[in-house]
């Protein structure tokens, strides 16, 4: 029996494919840490992006406006100084995820006693508030635009916002991805939490 067939077909690898990629990455990561811990990466991400923005608004300030600085960012090849406030904003928000969600200094506890058939599923929607939030605000940085002001698609991404329908949803709706997993967050902590 030959099977030959299933060599032959072609995958195209469409931009629409990675966010669904690392969308599923990133809630199978969530199972892997737990609801407490995917709470945790949710309100360390919002401590990451402020600092993303600050840092690097005060990277664009007083280095940017450098030109012995901006001379030697051509020299380890970064030509364009908006590249380096991306680089700069993307890395601080990674570092920051990173080190608030393993070493942060605050512990998260969601109570799930009155949902123990349903912890599959919390975990989940957790993820995917969490995935959506790192996501969106990844591709706002790579945009050039800052997370907590108004997105505008500029000629950073605008290949990749028209070939993809989800990257055009993660930047248009970024208020949204933004906003709802602390909505979630207050909703679960008023009607769901109890002392012990």
């Amino acid at each position: 029996m030959k099977f030959d067939y299933l060599f032959d077909m072609n995958l195209l690898l469409s931009w629409n494919l990675f966010v669904i990629a690392i969308f599923v990455v990133i809630i199978a990561y969530s199972y892997i840490i737990g609801i407490n811990k995917t709470v945790k990466t949710i309100i360390g991400s919002y401590l990451a992006i402020l600092a993303a923005d600050g840092l690097g608004n005060i990277f664009k300030d007083y280095f940017l406006s450098s030109e012995k600085f901006v001379k030697v960012l051509a020299l380890v090849n970064i030509p364009n100084p908006d590249e380096a406030l991306i680089s700069i904003k993307v890395l601080i928000f990674v570092a920051a995820v990173v080190i608030l969600t393993v070493k942060g200094a605050y512990e998260v506890h969601i109570n799930t006693n009155n949902f123990v058939s349903g912890n599959l599923a919390i975990t989940g929607v957790f993820g995917f508030l969490n995935a959506g939030l790192i996501i969106s605000t990844l591709l706002v940085y790579v945009s050039g635009s800052s997370f907590v002001q108004k997105a505008n698609v500029s000629s950073n991404i605008v290949d990749l916002y028209t070939a993809s329908t989800f990257v055009q949803g993660m930047v248009d709706y970024y208020d949204f991805w933004f906003s709802i997993p602390v909505v979630v967050i207050v909703v679960w902590s008023l009607f769901f939490y109890q002392n012990d």
